[in-house]
């Protein structure tokens, strides 16, 4: 392979890897195992390589999907055979995630392949379904099908989330904190979500500063969203460091309290979600029900810093009364923010979460975080659970 042809290979991967702005001229080089001099022998700068790797890239998966789109089968066997193909699904598409990447989408030659290669697909896959299509002719008398009716606020939450489910007479509600978990129209239920997209030990975590820094605005104002905190763990991080040392990884973990299920399902169907995954490949996403919430002393403040325990519920224990206990615990130290306690009914585990404006105190539990942004939109609308 030419050094060129390496180069632009090098290119390629980390483009994918990294994005544009992750992806610098000294790590080419050293992917490629070429000089400064043979790089820019061949091109005239970074600007120029990432341009000629994304046309190679586009020409690569026109040729892939061309090939299944116009192999055997008829037309149902080759959009399936193109849907179906085998993947690396936790990198993404190669120039799929390079709309999510602003600096490819505002250099009009970086942004040239990524509009051409959707183009062609999408004529590409119109071709194949119009083929397959009966004629019009054989159409003519034939009754339409119609989708039932569905709310039109409400229709793509429900294609995920089950109805809640009615609220219990005075006779048969329970009492305790089974009604914290499961609370009466009047108090909606917190549902607190947070996955974890664990890096490459050098993976440069000022990408992950930047992306919080110009886009962690966005759920500034997000229907149904009480808060979230964008979390991140840092190798070594000093500030993070617990009893057991630092953080032995690089690690993006975003935790949300949701103000009700509509606006969490809105978000995971939507397109900041679809972006997170284009960048990271789709995540796990955890859930807890809400059992309390509680506004520290320091809520008026900016937290820095968030501290999560999970702690499983022995086989004995009354999850009734764990709940209670936990939901009676919250702290109220100087200097929280707010903390919540929630409730995994699957493997039977209690998620403690606190948000602190300084470096938490040695007594707080837990996997120790920092905070980059906070969103808060309904922070106030969030059921609160006084001291029992």
């Amino acid at each position: 392979m030419s050094t060129q042809d390496r180069l632009i290979e090098s290119t390629q991967e980390l483009l994918w890897e990294r994005g544009y702005v992750g992806t610098s001229p000294k790590a080419i080089q050293q992917r490629a195992g070429a000089g400064q001099g043979s790089m820019y022998h061949h091109f005239t700068g970074k600007p120029d390589l990432a341009a000629a790797a994304l046309q190679r890239s586009a020409e690569q998966m026109q040729a892939a999907a061309g090939e299944l789109l116009d192999g055997p089968g008829n037309a149902h066997d080759r959009i399936a055979a193109y849907l179906l193909r085998q993947r690396d699904v936790l990198r993404g598409c190669r120039i799929g995630r390079m709309t999510q990447d602003p600096d490819v989408m505002a250099d009009p030659g970086l942004r040239a392949p990524v509009q051409e290669t959707f183009a062609w697909l999408r004529g590409r896959l119109a071709a194949v379904v119009a083929e397959g299509s009966p004629p019009a002719s054989s159409r003519r008398g034939s009754t339409p099908r119609r989708p039932p009716p569905r709310s039109p606020r409400s229709s793509r939450a429900a294609t995920c989330w089950p109805a809640p489910p009615t609220t219990p007479t005075p006779s048969t509600r329970p009492s305790g904190a089974h009604s914290r978990c499961c609370a009466p129209s009047e108090e909606p239920t917190v549902h607190a979500m947070q996955y974890e997209i664990t890096l490459p030990a050098d993976y440069d975590m000022r990408i992950v500063h930047r992306r919080v820094a110009t886009r962690g605005g966005l759920t500034d104002d997000l229907p149904g969203l009480g808060l979230k905190a964008y979390l991140v763990r840092e190798r070594d991080d000093p500030g993070t460091a617990g009893a057991g040392g630092g953080s032995p990884v690089n690690q993006y973990a975003p935790v949300y309290l949701w103000r009700t299920a509509e606006g969490m399902a809105d978000f995971l169907t939507g397109p900041g979600f679809r972006g997170l995954c284009a960048d990271f490949g789709r995540p796990a996403v955890r859930h807890w029900l809400g059992a309390g919430f509680r506004p520290g002393p320091a809520v008026d403040g900016t937290p820095r810093f968030a501290t999560r325990a999970r702690h499983a519920l022995p086989e004995e224990a009354d999850p009734d009364e764990a709940v209670a206990a936990a939901v009676d615990g919250l702290p109220g130290a100087p200097g929280l923010h707010s903390a919540a306690i929630a409730l995994d009914p699957y493997r039977w585990e209690l998620l403690h979460l606190a948000l602190w404006r300084d470096v938490p105190p040695a007594a707080a539990d837990g996997t120790r975080y920092r905070v980059l942004h906070l969103s808060r939109p309904e922070l106030d609308r969030l059921p609160v659970h006084a001291k029992a």
